[in-house]
């Protein structure tokens, strides 16, 4: 289990040219890399502010959603949650730490701000 997002950038770099060539492989190995980005960014996120105020869920979108990513790709995500909108601040910061997270991996942030640090797409 990877400790730092470097770990898993690290591990992206080393990893990626083994799976380029099959397109399933390709998009369970980007799953993983976000997977692992996502749980160190709650995880991050949890040890300064507490658990998380309401359940949620993070979902992707664009190429990632569906599971036509290449070598290259960018962010396209947010966060759906249950509860009032006070809530958003605490999930806006996750979204933010989530996007920080994916662009150390090697995700570019998305140009068009479709990502769960933007309150349109974390609600």
């Amino acid at each position: 289990m990877f400790e730092t997002y470097k770990e898993i950038r690290q591990w992206r770099e080393e990893t990626m040219t083994s799976v380029v060539d099959d397109h399933r492989q390709l998009n369970t190995f980007h799953d993983q890399l976000m997977y692992q980005t996502l749980r160190i960014a709650k995880e991050t996120i949890e040890s300064e502010q507490g658990p998380p105020p309401a359940p949620f869920a993070f979902f992707l979108m664009g190429s990632a959603g569906r599971s036509e990513q290449s070598v290259w790709s960018d962010q396209d995500h947010g966060i759906i949650f249950e509860g009032e909108s006070q809530c958003q601040e605490y999930f806006l910061n996750l979204g933010a730490e989530i996007s920080h997270g994916l662009a150390i991996v090697g995700y570019e942030k998305c140009e068009g701000n479709v990502m769960a640090s933007n309150p349109l797409w974390c609600r």
